[in-house]
């Protein structure tokens, strides 16, 4: 199977993404400490904190 092939805009644009979200977590790095969010303390806290915001959303 052969790989489709990027044209050149399309490889600017992802470069140009890529750039963008390495600067913004560059820029979000160390804005949270481990204390700051105890919802998301643990994956499982994490996933009962998504599922919540997604019901909430659902109503």
């Amino acid at each position: 199977m052969k790989k489709k092939q990027m044209g050149r805009k399309a490889k600017a644009e992802r470069k140009s993404a890529l750039q963008k979200q390495k600067i913004a977590m560059e820029k979000g790095f160390g804005a949270w400490k481990d204390e700051d969010p105890p919802e998301l303390a643990t994956p499982e806290d994490s996933s009962a904190f998504v599922r919540a915001i997604r019901d909430a959303g659902e109503r």
